[in-house]
C-alpha cells in the first residue's frame, strides 16, 4: 500500500517508488475498451450542459458585480458633480465643492418629481444634485426640485439649466419657474436666476424666467423680482410681465396669476400628500399652485376648514384638479369664477 509522506515544508508528496508501483499495474491492465458510441454522445452533451450552466452562473455573478460597481460609480459621479446629462455649462464658473466635504454639504437640490419620457436621463424622484450640474429637459419633459433653502423650482420643456449654488442658477435656454415660499412680510432669499440679460433677484416669491429665441420674459406672479442687468434695474411687481428683446427694447404689461400661460407651472407641481391635512390646509396649497383667489361662503365655514380632516391621495393628480375629488368627500361644493374659488357647504339631499 502506498504512502504519503511529508517533506521539510510540511507539503505531502508521493514517494519515488510508489509511483513506479502505480505506473506498473497500469502497464499490466492494458488498453481498455473504447466507450460504446451511445455512452459517448450521452458524457458529451451532460459535460457541455454543465458547462454552459455553470458559464451562465459566473456571468449572472459578474453582471452582478459590474450593476454594484456601476451604482456605486453613479454615487459617486453625484457626489463629485460630475454625469451624462449633468455636464457642467459654458456659462459662468461652478462654485466648488469644499475639498474632502461630506455629500451633504454639496447637495444644492433634490428631483422631487420628474414628468415626461425621461429620454435616458437617469434622473428620477429622490436624484440629488450638486453645485456645478446641468439638467436638461427634453420635449414633454418637466422637473420640479427642492433646492437646499427649500425654495420649489420647475423647469419647464426644451430647459438648460446649471445650479451655480442652491441660491445662483444659470439658465441657457428654455424657462425656469420659483417658488420661495414666503409669506408677505417674511425676509426676501435673494435666490437669483442669472441669464444673458442680467440676473433676476428673488425678493419674494413666484415667478418665471423665460428665454424665448433672443427675447428675455420675466413674469412675477406673486411678491417682486428685481432684474440686474449690466446698466439698469428693472423692478417688476406681481401681476407683471417684463420682456428685453434682443436690440434693447423694453416692454411691461398686466398679467393674471391664473390660466393658460401658468399651465405648464400647475402641471408640474411638486407632490402633495393630502393624508392627516385640513381641508384649509389643501385649499391653501391649490390656490398657491393655481393662481386662483380664494373665498369662503362665511366666517363659520371658514373656521371648519381649519378642523375637517383629508383622508386619501391625490396622487397622479394635478392640483387644478384636486378639489373635484376631495371637496365632496368633505360636503363641500366649489366653483371657479374669473380666478376666485369660491368654497361653500354641499346643498342637502
Amino acid at each position: 500500500m502506498s504512502q504519503i509522506t511529508g517533506d521539510e515544508d510540511g507539503v505531502q508528496r508521493p514517494r519515488p517508488e510508489d509511483e513506479e508501483d502505480v505506473a506498473r499495474l497500469v502497464h499490466l491492465a492494458g488498453r481498455r475498451p473504447a466507450m460504446p458510441e451511445h455512452l459517448r454522445g450521452r458524457l458529451k452533451r451532460a459535460t457541455h450542459a454543465a458547462w454552459q450552466a455553470k458559464t451562465r452562473s459566473y456571468a449572472a455573478a459578474r453582471n452582478r458585480r459590474l450593476g454594484r460597481l456601476l451604482a456605486a460609480a453613479a454615487l459617486l459621479l453625484a457626489g463629485g458633480g460630475l454625469a451624462l446629462v449633468w455636464q457642467r455649462s459654458e456659462i459662468g464658473d461652478a462654485s466648488p465643492s469644499r475639498p474632502g466635504g461630506r455629500l451633504d454639504d454639496r447637495v444644492v437640490a433634490t428631483v422631487e418629481r420628474w414628468y415626461g419620457a425621461g429620454s435616458g436621463t437617469g434622473l428620477s424622484a429622490g436624484s440629488v444634485l450638486a453645485a456645478g450640474n446641468e439638467i436638461v429637459t427634453g420635449e414633454h419633459e418637466r422637473a420640479a426640485l427642492r433646492l437646499a433653502g427649500g425654495q420649489s423650482l420647475r423647469l419647464d420643456e426644451h430647459t438648460r439649466l446649471r445650479l451655480r449654488s442652491a441660491a445662483e442658477l444659470v439658465l441657457a435656454q428654455g424657462a425656469v419657474y420659483l417658488d420661495s415660499g414666503r409669506r408677505a412680510g417674511e425676509a426676501p432669499t435673494h435666490l437669483g436666476v442669472t441669464t444673458p440679460y442680467g440676473v433676476a433677484r428673488d425678493a419674494g416669491t413666484q415667478f418665471e424666467v423665460r428665454l424665448a429665441a433672443s427675447d428675455l420674459e420675466l413674469r412675477v406672479r406673486e411678491g417682486e423680482v428685481r432684474l440686474e442687468g449690466r446698466e439698469e434695474v428693472h423692478t417688476v411687481t406681481a401681476g407683471t410681465a417684463l420682456t428685453i428683446r434682443a436690440d434693447g427694447t423694453v416692454e411691461q404689461r398686466e398679467i393674471a396669476p391664473y390660466g393658460p400661460t401658468w399651465q405648464w407651472v400647475v402641471d408640474s407641481a411638486p407632490p402633495f400628500e393630502v393624508e392627516g391635512r385640513t381641508v384649509a390646509d389643501f385649499l391653501a396649497w391649490v390656490s398657491r399652485e393655481t393662481g386662483w383667489r380664494l373665498e369662503i361662503a362665511d366666517p363659520e365655514l371658514e373656521r371648519e376648514l381649519e378642523e375637517i380632516v383629508v383622508h386619501g391621495s391625490v396622487a397622479g393628480l394635478s392640483p387644478d384638479q384636486t378639489p373635484a375629488l376631495v371637496l365632496p368627500t368633505s360636503g363641500l361644493a366649489y366653483r371657479i369664477e374669473d380666478g376666485t374659488m369660491w368654497i361653500e357647504r354641499a346643498p342637502g339631499p
